[in-house]
């Protein structure tokens, strides 16, 4: 979908260049031209960023039914099964019934563990696809719950 909405930027790039290459009269195509970018591609830019730094330099290993091993330049640290608390997937309606999104953005998700100690671990998408079905057969004793939303952003109050 990102690739279609660039091919539709392009396209109203084209088309404005080439109408003010014959009528240089016509400004009200540069506001036709900002809309697709304003509505379309910077929410992509700022979700693909705001997953980048969450997830940047942070690696998870998954130990089925024992623990989760987080992996970042401070260290390594290890999460038994019994701190863990619940999985929470955030994620659009359509990508909760596996429905394709016509949004750029709708297949953006993440998956936010809470730990007993109100401690919280963000998985993103851009770890895989299918976090949430990987997490849920690792861990199918820990409870999972899922929360629509319209635009997927990372919030700190999840769980609130």
């Amino acid at each position: 979908m990102i690739g279609f909405t660039l091919l539709l930027y392009a396209f109203f790039i084209f088309i404005t260049v080439y109408s003010y290459s014959y009528k240089p009269d016509r400004s009200g195509l540069l506001i036709i031209m900002a809309i697709p970018f304003v509505f379309l591609i910077l929410p992509v830019f700022y979700l693909h960023y705001q997953y980048s730094r969450c997830s940047d330099e942070i690696f998870y290993r998954l130990n089925k039914n024992v623990s989760i091993i987080q992996t970042s330049s401070s260290g390594e640290k290890i999460y038994n099964i019994d701190e863990f608390k619940q999985f929470k997937l955030i994620a659009t309606k359509s990508e909760l019934v596996g429905v394709t999104n016509k949004m750029p953005f709708g297949a953006y998700h993440y998956v936010k563990l809470q730990l007993l100690s109100g401690e919280e671990l963000t998985f993103t998408c851009l770890y895989s696809s299918n976090i949430y079905t990987i997490l849920r057969s690792y861990f199918p004793d820990v409870p999972f719950t899922e929360q629509a939303v319209f635009y997927p952003n990372i919030s700190e109050m999840d769980f609130e």
